[in-house]
């Protein structure tokens, strides 16, 4: 029986959406920008190390600083 989806195939994990809503805006200069992408970094070697959570969590990326913006749609890490 032919499945149209070879990633569920691949992998069957129910998955998990995460949407990281990320502050770009000009009072994250310095300090609060590194702390936020040490944040990102954290969360995606987490992740990582995580058998199930790296099977199942997905991630998308929403950034503001004015208007928001899909920065990156839902991928797996």
């Amino acid at each position: 029986m032919p499945v149209g989806l070879p990633e569920f195939v691949e992998n069957p994990e129910n998955r998990c959406p995460v949407i990281l809503l990320l502050d770009t805006s000009a009072s994250m200069s310095g300090t609060p920008i590194q702390e936020l992408n040490r944040g990102i970094a954290a969360f995606k070697e987490d992740v990582i190390k995580d058998e199930q959570a790296s099977l199942s969590v997905e991630v998308a990326t929403v950034k503001f600083g004015g208007s928001p913006q899909l920065a990156q749609d839902f991928t797996t890490i």
